[in-house]
């Protein structure tokens, strides 16, 4: 059974600020809504970003006032007219635009971390190969050399063992190496798909403008209310 998608956002939320990582999955939730939505989706997702400005309070009156000459269009074609509206959706897209900058910063040096460890790994792999050659090549020799001497010749014996280990090493670490690489480089595509390059502002502040009750779009309803059925009256 899968978990609720509204219950597993809510826990990402709330250590959203200290964890950048998970603001895709804010972002795609909300760009993925399809309307009308329930009540109880519709009252969980304003609470979900009420969270999301009040973990955010670094935005100062500038960047709102910039943000509202910015996107002044879209609060028109939206019909967000009141003011208070209007601050409270620039309040929560200037939010959203710094969570969003703290993603790409996170995401971007989580892939150069993720890089360098390729890149170590690689060599690591050629060293692995090159000393397990390196070692295969006396080790054969001496091998031979035991069996041509025959079951006295001790040391031929010790140098053919130890040469026969260090070779087995290097070839078993050449293929742990190999593992962890393939590991990296599914984290490292994990990564780079996971991440929001930009902001697609306009879809976006349509779906904040329904779900919070600013805006209108025309042949859209946010939310649908279950009607309850009248009780039946009892026939005298």
């Amino acid at each position: 059974m899968q978990p609720d998608p509204i219950s597993t956002l809510s826990d990402h939320l709330t250590d959203l600020k200290s964890s950048p990582e998970k603001f895709s999955q804010l972002y795609r939730h909300l760009l993925g809504l399809r309307f009308p939505l329930d009540i109880a989706e519709i009252l969980e997702l304003r609470s979900l970003l009420s969270q999301v400005i009040d973990q955010c309070k670094d935005c100062t009156p500038k960047d709102l006032r910039i943000l509202r000459e910015l996107h002044w269009l879209e609060f028109e074609t939206l019909g967000v007219t009141q003011p208070a509206h209007k601050d409270r959706l620039s309040q929560l897209m200037a939010a959203l635009r710094m969570l969003h900058l703290d993603h790409r910063k996170t995401s971007h040096a989580r892939e150069d971390g993720l890089r360098k460890a390729l890149a170590e790994n690689r060599l690591a792999q050629q060293r692995s190969l090159r000393y397990g050659l390196f070692c295969s090549v006396p080790a054969f020799a001496l091998t031979i050399a035991w069996i041509l001497a025959g079951p006295h010749a001790w040391a031929i014996k010790a140098g053919s063992l130890v040469l026969g280990y260090l070779c087995c090493d290097y070839f078993h670490s050449l293929i742990v190496l190999k593992k962890k690489y393939r590991l990296l480089d599914r984290d490292l595509a994990g990564v780079v798909a996971n991440r929001i390059p930009g902001l697609n502002w306009k879809p976006l502040m349509r779906q904040l403008a329904l779900v919070l009750g600013y805006g209108r779009v025309k042949g859209v309803e946010a939310f649908v209310l279950e009607e309850t059925p009248e009780p039946l009256l009892a026939s005298a």
